[in-house]
């Protein structure tokens, strides 16, 4: 606007004197083609300025979708994660538990949602939005065994850990491997260790000595470890030896990931046996 105006006082004044000199054709033309090349040149600086500021425009929405892309990539490379630990965890299982033809829709992993603990019970609720974990179903982690289902519903299915004082779980004691002898395990409360308890008071056991499912009862699997032997005594009286027994499988409030394994045939009759 600038370069307009100051072209527009310059032609006012040179038509001005051309026409007091008598020489208005020659500088009437000189001014035309001043004029010409500022009125190009502006039209070109006009140009330009939309150009860039297309550009400018361009370039910001650029920014936005590349930051956009990079978000959803994000995304999918935590899905992929996701899927290839839940792959790994598969498989994981599978060499642990020995069953070298075990199908994903046979052990189930479920991520644990919420924690329950209190002086008397222990249970968490696991993820069980596909409905495929029922009752009596035993979970456990790579460590060990850690409870099983009492209640299933539409999104969550409730575990009752072997700390709950509900708990009952039929073990044996094995030493470097050998049996030594067969016992219940008892829960105690959250904040306690649980106890072994019915074990022949003639048997020496010892700290150490690792505890696994029996299988005996017919609602847990036989031979999932369970815990190890922290200390030994005979009870009063002298009629049997009991342990406290540190389970091997983390602290429930820590897990964030459980698998789920189908119930023995027959473990409804059985349950309350246990």
């Amino acid at each position: 606007m600038l370069v307009l105006f100051v072209f527009g006082l310059v032609f006012l004044m040179a038509t001005v004197q051309a026409r007091r000199s008598g020489k208005s054709n020659a500088i009437l033309d000189a001014v035309a083609s001043v004029a010409s090349v500022v009125s190009t040149g502006g039209r070109d600086l006009i140009d330009w300025g939309d150009r860039m500021k297309r550009s400018l425009t361009s370039g910001s929405e650029l920014l936005v979708e590349r930051d956009r892309l990079v978000t959803e990539n994000g995304q999918l490379k935590l899905q992929i994660e996701r899927l290839s630990q839940v792959e790994a965890d598969y498989i994981n299982y599978r060499n642990i538990l020995g069953l070298p033809n075990l199908k994903k829709d046979t052990a189930i992993v479920a991520d644990v949602k919420f924690w329950y603990p209190s002086l008397e019970s222990a249970s968490i609720s696991i993820d069980n939005s596909n409905q495929k974990i029922v009752r009596n179903s035993t979970i456990r982690t790579t460590q060990g065994l850690i409870g099983k289902v009492v209640i299933t519903g539409p999104l969550f299915a409730k575990v009752r850990l072997i700390q709950d004082r509900d708990s009952h779980v039929g073990v044996k004691i094995l030493r470097s491997g050998t049996f030594v002898g067969t016992g219940i395990l008892d829960g105690r409360g959250a904040n306690k260790e649980p106890l072994l308890h019915y074990v022949r008071p003639e048997l020496m056991l010892a700290p150490g000595d690792q505890v696994v499912t029996s299988g005996e009862g017919g609602v847990f699997r036989s031979d999932i470890p369970v815990g190890t032997i922290r200390s030994t005594s005979l009870a009063v009286g002298g009629t049997e030896r009991v342990a406290v027994v540190a389970p091997n499988a983390d602290n429930p409030v820590t897990i964030r990931t459980v698998i789920a394994l189908p119930p023995v045939v027959g473990s409804d009759i059985a349950e309350d046996k246990q």
